[in-house]
């Protein structure tokens, strides 16, 4: 009988169906090794995760009044505070999160936004609850400064970028190699020991984003994940043999498909360019060495 004493020990500690029940990960996330989130749980920690905060983003030199950004529904939106302690008043109704940047003589608001998550984000005026585009709705823009007269706007543009990105798309297009897999292949190839957080702060992407990237890349055969001997907590990204081949193969073409679209650049100028640019991204900071 012992035997059976063991199987209903067992038994025993076997979960319940419902107390297995699993809530619902997000699509872009990648869980590998976690335990199941009853539930129970996710409905007792919902109240912490839905909360509102309100942020301020300047004074109307006009009216004296505040403009903020605050939650409502399930997106930030601008309202107007006019007094102490007195009543927000909304002034956007997107479907999506705005914020905004008040001209320095008051009076003109211009707010930023984008569509659907995808970060192309446009600038708009806003009046009476209405959006005006400012920008050209297909690049991504952010807002920069106003001038001291607030009559003009200063604002980055990736414009330039999206011209030299159908250049790459085109040339890479022949490979199966999308812009973004090739960044990340490149990285990968000149920085063996790099991780997931470190590639993602490199370009600028999201970890979900980024967790989907690399699953296709792993699927596609061309890099895999490496748990560190040092750290066995740590994860780092190799290139495949296949992955570091295709790397020789797309860098053979990246090395002229800007030719034809630069062919008005000197050399120096050309040099003078890129050194400009690396300038601007790294706010003027000297560039680390070794």
């Amino acid at each position: 009988m012992k035997p059976i004493r063991w199987a209903l020990a067992a038994t025993c500690l076997i979960p319940s169906a419902s107390a297995l029940a699993d809530a619902p990960k997000p699509d872009a996330i990648t869980v590998e090794n976690v335990p199941p989130v009853p539930d129970e749980l996710a409905d007792a920690t919902r109240p912490y995760m839905e909360f509102r905060t309100a942020s301020f983003l300047g004074w109307d030199a006009a009216t004296r009044a505040m403009l903020i950004g605050t939650r409502f529904s399930n997106t930030n939106q601008l309202h107007v505070v006019a007094a102490p302690m007195g009543d927000r008043r909304q002034v956007s109704f997107e479907d999506e999160p705005v914020t905004g940047r008040l001209s320095p003589a008051g009076g003109t608001l211009v707010a930023i936004k984008d569509t659907g998550g995808g970060e192309f984000f446009q600038l708009y005026t806003l009046q009476n609850g209405h959006l005006a585009l400012l920008t050209d709705g297909k690049s991504r823009n952010n807002f920069g400064s106003w001038d001291k007269e607030g009559r003009l706007v200063g604002y980055a543009s990736t414009r330039a970028s999206i011209v030299m990105k159908k250049i790459a798309m085109r040339h890479l297009g022949p490979l199966d190699l999308k812009v973004v897999d090739y960044s990340i292949l490149v990285l990968v190839a000149s920085n063996p020991q790099i991780n997931p957080k470190r590639l993602g702060e490199a370009l600028d992407i999201s970890a979900p984003n980024l967790a989907v990237t690399l699953d296709r890349l792993v699927e596609r055969g061309w890099v895999q994940r490496v748990r560190s001997t040092e750290d066995r907590r740590a994860m780092h990204i190799h290139l495949t043999a296949a992955g570091r081949e295709l790397v020789q193969r797309a860098e053979k073409i990246t090395a002229t498909m800007e030719n034809a679209q630069l062919r008005m650049l000197s050399p120096a100028e050309r040099a003078l360019l890129i050194e400009l640019l690396m300038k601007v991204v790294s706010g003027g900071k000297p560039p680390k060495r070794g």
